[in-house]
């Protein structure tokens, strides 16, 4: 059964809206809960509230900074690769894999973290690149 695909307040607004279009059951998570909270806590709150959602988010650390948060959550985690491949903005980039996977995404497995890119999914690995300079991905105001 497709489970309430969850966008990360990082990515661009516009995702839910689009994917709701699309006849995915989709939100925004400020919908959900208060902006700014932490990792550990969000994931224990959104679990709290929405156990089926799948998280998508372009926080690829999140599983390396909060294992233990990670493991004991519900709800699924799907991270779109944080390096867009050449000839994609950041907001592009996020669009065309969570459309392109998108019905990959509501079916994860409760619980289960994957990575998503260009090529496909699997099981969230740490990298083996240093994460790049900057401290996040840049947030998207939806203009």
């Amino acid at each position: 059964m497709p489970r309430l695909l969850v966008i990360d307040e990082e990515m661009n607004k516009r995702l839910a809206t689009e994917l709701g279009r699309r006849g995915k059951s989709a939100c925004g998570l400020l919908s959900l809960l208060p902006r700014g909270m932490k990792d550990p806590d969000l994931l224990a709150r959104l679990a709290a509230t929405t156990p089926d959602a799948v998280l998508i988010t372009g926080d690829d650390a999140m599983p390396l900074d909060h294992p233990d948060a990670v493991a004991k959550t519900s709800i699924s985690i799907a991270i779109v690769h944080p390096e867009p491949q050449p000839g994609f903005t950041p907001d592009q980039w996020d669009a065309e894999i969570v459309h392109r996977w998108a019905h990959r995404i509501e079916l994860q497995a409760p619980g289960a973290v994957r990575r998503y890119t260009i090529n496909g999914s699997g099981p969230w690995q740490p990298r083996k690149r240093p994460r790049p300079a900057t401290t996040g991905r840049p947030v998207s105001l939806g203009t």
